[in-house]
């Protein structure tokens, strides 16, 4: 999947998982496409608690639990902090290493402190 693809794909999933926490008033669609965007993105063989950790800690789950509180009453505000919720899972995702980049780096790393 070139990078195109990923973006796609990650941003799909991401929307749908938006969608399904504010018309279901849950969480843990979010929660789902944190972990689906970070497989996607770094091809990991982790856990999906291990994953949530890393790009949906509770920080971020509070932060989503706010805004669905929030917007029946005030749309706005409950826009905000969504925006603010997705600006930190996107931030980890940028972090995680892509899948297959990253195993070709760290193989070459290795070919020249072995030389």
């Amino acid at each position: 999947m070139n990078r195109d693809e990923m973006t796609e794909r990650i941003t799909e999933a991401l929307e749908r998982g938006i969608q399904e926490s504010i018309e279901g008033r849950d969480v843990e669609p979010f929660r789902k496409a944190a972990v689906t965007a970070y497989r996607l993105r770094a091809g990991a063989a982790l856990g999906d608690e291990e994953i949530a950790r890393r790009v949906f800690p509770s920080d971020v789950e509070q932060v989503v639990r706010l805004s669905l509180r929030v917007v029946e009453t005030d749309r706005e505000k409950a826009s905000s902090l969504f925006k603010g919720a997705l600006d930190q899972v996107l931030s980890r995702l940028s972090a995680a290493p892509e899948g297959r980049r990253a195993e070709i780096q760290k193989k070459s790393l290795w070919k020249f402190w072995k030389r």
